[in-house]
């Protein structure tokens, strides 16, 4: 028997060809479109800077209550480069700008915090503090922090993850073709780690590895399958899984595959002319 649910089931969002989007459907249809077509959504744009309030309306108008969205939290939040940047007044203020200016979002939106292969154990303490914080000043805040070095992966982080209810995020940086193949035991993504809530899975792989993003590169099938092996010991948990163009080239085709592995129906198209009007 089946022990857990995957789903919802989305993607990294990125400005698609027509491959995906229907022919002649305006830039500022799209999101409306992406969210009747998938259940999850990753924006990374927020990463790079604050969206405007403007664009923050457009958002709240497209994407309906309920949908699983998650934002990445601010670069000068997760990357600064001294020691001890969490603890700092910078990082607090920057994080309380970026989380007012989301707020006409509502409560459902989860926040990832990335943070880089330099991010290591000696900044425990402050990460703590600094996610503790967070959750005392906005009651309802849902967090998800993704770590890229290996150091983290130790029972005092995840008790400190679980009390908090902060999501611990698995990725899959899988390298130029790896995506197509099933993981040896020496370079094996690190597995989910259940704090207690939703698993939140990232297939990601390498940034910029592949030059087009408009058609899928690789069959991921083998190792979605290894992947759909390993959260089967997640019982009762939900899991959002997100993909990236840097997975297998083309995000919304692996979605796809993946939405068949488990069962999930393929909602049928929709015309862009419901989404934004006359077509150019």
């Amino acid at each position: 028997m089946t022990r857990w649910s995957i789903g919802p089931i989305g993607f990294a969002y990125d400005d698609w060809s027509g491959v995906f989007f229907p022919k002649g459907l305006r830039a500022e249809g799209r999101l409306r479109f992406t969210v009747s077509q998938f259940s999850a959504l990753e924006l990374d744009t927020t990463f790079y800077a604050l969206p405007s309030e403007r664009t923050i309306e457009s958002w709240s108008k497209a994407i309906p209550a309920g949908f699983s969205l998650s934002l990445k939290a601010p670069r000068v939040v997760t990357h600064g480069e001294l020691a001890g940047w969490l603890a700092s007044n910078e990082a607090r203020t920057a994080f309380d700008d970026y989380l007012a200016r989301i707020a006409p979002l509502g409560r459902d939106v989860v926040t990832l915090l990335q943070f880089p292969p330099t991010f290591v154990l000696g900044e425990e303490l402050a990460l703590e503090r600094f996610l503790a914080q967070a959750v005392e000043k906005h009651p309802g805040l849902r967090l998800a922090v993704e770590f890229r070095h290996r150091c983290w992966w130790r029972p005092s982080v995840t008790s400190a993850l679980t009390n908090l209810g902060v999501i611990w995020v698995a990725a899959d940086l899988a390298g130029r073709g790896e995506s197509a193949r099933i993981p040896q035991d020496w370079n094996a993504p690190f597995p989910p780690v259940d704090t207690g809530g939703e698993i939140y899975l990232r297939l990601c792989g390498q940034h910029g590895q592949y030059e087009f993003d408009n058609h899928e590169l690789f069959d991921a099938t083998p190792r979605l399958r290894w992947w759909l092996e390993r959260l089967g010991d997640l019982s009762g948990r939900t899991v959002r899984c997100v993909i990236g163009n840097s997975y297998a080239g083309h995000a919304p085709a692996t979605a796809n595959r993946l939405r068949r592995l488990v069962g999930e129906a393929e909602p049928p198209p929709i015309q862009a002319s419901l989404f934004d009007g006359p077509i150019e």
